[in-house]
């Protein structure tokens, strides 16, 4: 009887041990015990924040979760992950938002949660031009290059566009993985000579929102086929807008 009973005392202070744990891949790696909290620094208004979360839990396995607020939200049960995702409403204020997750195991009814501190802040997305002036001759490419940095732990999409002409430069669609540095190539279809200011405008496609406005300048050089086909891509920045205007000075620069 005594050694059933030492037994039973080690056998349950083993279980104690080896109890159930949440171990969450993303967007932080952390393994929590229940209860704990999980600070996740930084997201957006209108971000979907990615939980990834080990299905294994000592001797359980969730397969099932549940959010305290009412969130747009959906969950996908993996062979070895809960995939949680939640999206940040789109006039969320800056805050910290308290979200409690509980996980459960429906086989056995076991359950445990954590509290996701949400931090949400504004302008998470910030652009810039390596080099802002660029030069080329008539009917070639000018590469800018964008660094885009996005410090929030959400992916996000965003728009480029100038205030060039459509046939010079049209628009780029760009994703962002979190925590994501990314360099992006700007190429601009110099079709007329002269020289111009113009502006790179980075805005967000999942909100109403402008990151950047990058003001640049390029001076294209005139060449003999440039000044003949100039004026199929739009007027050139300093010329006269008529096409005997053009012939003539092409003729003229064969003796220059």
């Amino acid at each position: 009887m005594l050694k059933r009973f030492i037994f039973a005392v080690l056998l349950t202070m083993l279980l104690a041990n080896v109890s159930a744990y949440i171990y969450v891949l993303s967007p932080v790696e952390k393994r929590l015990q229940d209860n704990a909290d999980l600070p996740i620094k930084y997201v957006q208004p209108a971000e979907t924040i990615v939980f990834q979360i080990d299905r294994e839990n000592g001797f359980r396995l969730w397969d099932s979760a549940i959010i305290s607020v009412p969130w747009k939200n959906q969950l996908e049960v993996l062979d070895k992950t809960l995939v949680l995702k939640l999206e940040v409403p789109r006039d969320e204020p800056e805050s910290v938002r308290n979200v409690t997750i509980t996980l459960l195991d429906k086989e056995s009814g076991y359950k445990e949660s954590f509290n996701a501190a949400i931090f949400i802040k504004h302008n998470l997305v910030s652009a810039s031009l390596r080099e802002n002036f660029k030069e080329c001759n008539t009917n070639e490419i000018a590469a800018y290059e964008l660094v885009l940095v996005n410090e929030s732990l959400a992916k996000h999409a965003v728009r480029i566009t100038s205030s060039l002409p459509k046939q010079w430069f049209d628009k780029l669609d760009i994703e962002l993985e979190p925590k994501q540095t990314k360099i992006v190539t700007l190429s601009i279809n110099a079709n007329a000579p002269g020289s111009r200011e113009f502006s790179f405008y980075v805005d967000s496609l999942l909100f109403d929102k402008r990151f950047a406005k990058l003001d640049a300048r390029i001076r294209v050089i005139p060449t003999l086929l440039g000044k003949f086909t100039a004026s199929y891509f739009g007027l050139p920045f300093f010329a006269f807008n008529l096409m005997p205007n053009y012939l003539l000075n092409a003729l003229l620069s064969i003796f220059r």
